[in-house]
C-alpha cells in the first residue's frame, strides 16, 4: 500500500475513532487490519490531486504521475478507489454491520468523494486566478469544507455505522470542523521545512489561505518568489506569514472550534488538530 500521508491523517483512523466512540470498545486488531485497505481511497484521491496540481513530491517521494505519466496514474487512482471500497466490505462482514447501516456507509463515502473532487474543481478555479478578489476566500474556504471537512467527517461517521449505530450529528459536526482546521494548519505548515515540499503551495500558485490573506493586504507573491530564488526563505516566510496573516488566520481557527462542542465529543478526535497557537508563536 502506498502511504502518501501520516496514519493519523487517514481515513481508516478517522474509522477507528468513530467506531471506539460508537461501540465503547477498542477497535478489534483483525477488523482494524482490514480497515488498513480503506487508505487507499486517501491514495486514490491524493494521487489524482498531485496530478491536477503537477505536484512534485509528496510523502518525499516523487508524485505517481511524475514517474508514470498521468493518464496511468488517474487509472491507478480509480483501481485504488475500488480497493477501498472492497477493503470496507470486508470490514462490515466482520463486523456483522447491520444492512441499514452497510447502505449508508455507501453513501456517507459517495458523498465523501463526490465532495473531494468537487474541492478539486475549485482548488483548478482558483488556480487560475492571480489578482485578488473577495470571491477567492469563499471559494477556498467552500474547497477545505469539501476536501478535508468531509474527509474526517465521513470518516467517524462511517465508523460509527460500522459499529452498528446512527451517525451523531454533535461529532460530524465537530469532525468537519477539526477537519477544516487541520487544513489551515497544513497550509500554515507548508511554509516551513518539515513540509513535504517547503513554499510548494505558493510556487504552484494554489492560492491558499496564507497566501490570499497576505494578498488581500496588497502583499505581492512576485516579491515573496524572489526571495525564494535568492535563497532567502526565511525573508520569504516572514512577508506571507506577517503578523495580520497570522492573527486572522489563528482568528478564524479559534471560530471554528467554536463549532465544537467538547461534551459528547471523543476525545481522540479532538486531538487530531495541533496547537493552533503556533499560527502566532511559530518563526522557523
Amino acid at each position: 500500500m502506498r502511504e502518501l500521508h501520516p496514519s493519523e491523517k487517514s481515513l481508516p483512523n478517522y474509522v477507528r475513532i468513530g467506531f471506539e466512540h460508537a461501540t465503547g470498545r477498542v477497535i478489534p486488531a483483525s477488523l482494524e487490519a482490514v480497515l488498513r485497505g480503506a487508505s487507499l481511497l486517501d491514495a486514490s484521491i491524493l494521487t489524482v490531486d498531485d496530478a491536477l496540481d503537477d505536484s512534485m513530491y509528496r510523502a518525499g517521494r516523487l508524485c505517481l504521475h511524475r514517474q508514470v505519466g498521468v493518464m496511468p496514474a488517474v487509472l491507478h487512482a480509480v483501481v485504488m478507489s475500488t480497493q477501498a471500497l472492497d477493503a470496507f466490505t470486508e470490514a462490515m462482514t466482520l463486523a456483522g454491520t447491520p444492512v441499514d447501516c452497510q447502505v449508508r456507509i455507501y453513501q456517507v463515502l459517495n458523498s465523501f468523494v463526490q465532495g473531494a473532487y468537487g474541492g478539486a474543481i475549485l482548488e483548478l478555479e482558483l488556480k487560475k486566478l492571480t489578482d485578488f478578489q473577495p470571491l477567492m476566500l469563499e471559494q477556498y474556504l467552500r474547497m477545505i469544507h469539501a476536501i478535508t471537512g468531509l474527509h474526517v467527517k465521513a470518516g467517524v461517521e462511517c465508523g460509527q455505522l460500522l459499529g452498528g449505530r446512527q451517525p451523531d450529528p454533535v461529532v460530524s459536526q465537530a469532525a468537519e470542523a477539526l477537519g477544516v482546521i487541520r487544513q489551515v494548519l497544513d497550509d500554515f505548515d507548508d511554509y516551513f521545512d518539515e513540509h513535504h515540499e517547503p513554499f510548494g503551495d505558493l510556487k504552484a500558485g494554489l492560492n491558499r489561505f496564507p497566501e490570499l490573506l497576505f494578498k488581500r493586504m496588497g502583499g505581492s507573491r512576485e516579491q515573496v518568489l524572489r526571495a525564494l530564488e535568492a535563497g532567502r526563505p526565511q525573508e520569504a516566510r516572514a512577508l506571507v506569514l506577517n503578523e495580520q496573516v497570522r492573527r486572522e488566520m489563528y482568528e478564524f481557527c479559534m471560530e471554528e472550534t467554536s463549532r465544537i462542542r467538547v461534551e459528547g465529543v471523543p476525545p481522540a478526535l479532538i486531538s487530531l488538530v495541533g496547537d493552533i497557537g503556533a499560527i502566532l508563536s511559530r518563526r522557523g
